[in-house]
């Protein structure tokens, strides 16, 4: 058996992810590093249990829970429309992330860019797309509304920095010091 794991866009870019065979001993499955012919720390993973399976890393337990995302019937016949809907949900299944940093931090903050509230309804409604460059200038999200307003991110201990511009070309770099900046930073 293998286990194929795909990091989240936010912290690790696109093209990173894992593939752990697997053994299972009782309830639980053990990542078997002599399959890879690499050393690892050991890692288990739980049997899935309540649509959630739990995964052991050394002192660190991360939890990862099943969705299930509907879409038409007649996509099905069109891989590239398949593929898109599946692109959409997981940049917008990485915005979620940001749930997690619910105060504004005013005395960091060059201006008031967004209250947690609206951020926070717009990531349940599916307008916000989170995203790392491939050009590996920073992450970033678009808000889709009327008129679409992004921002590069940058994460810090225990906080978000969000810098307001409108957007840029691939390999151009922003003048972070320039913008408009709210931090966001967990309560």
């Amino acid at each position: 058996m293998k286990l194929y794991l795909k990091s989240n866009l936010m912290h690790f870019g696109h093209d990173s992810d894992l593939i752990f065979p697997l053994k299972r001993t009782g309830d639980t499955f053990r990542y078997d590093s002599t399959l890879n012919n690499r050393p690892e720390q050991p890692k288990e993973f739980t049997l899935p249990t309540k649509n959630t399976l739990t995964l052991l890393d050394g002192d660190e337990t991360h939890t990862f829970s099943k969705r299930v995302f509907k879409y038409a019937k007649d996509m099905s016949k069109n891989h590239l429309s398949v593929y898109s809907k599946l692109s959409d949900i997981f940049y917008w299944s990485n915005s979620e992330i940001l749930l997690k940093y619910n105060v504004v931090d005013t005395l960091k903050s060059t201006h008031d860019l967004i209250s947690i509230e609206k951020l926070q309804n717009l990531i349940n409604l599916n307008k916000v797309s989170a995203h790392c460059s491939d050009d590996y200038n920073l992450d970033g999200i678009i808000i889709k509304e009327k008129e679409n307003k992004y921002f590069q991110l940058v994460f810090g201990q225990g906080e978000v920095t969000l810098y307001e511009n409108k957007g840029r070309n691939r390999y151009e770099k922003l003048n972070l010091d320039s913008l408009p900046n709210q931090v966001l930073r967990v309560k």
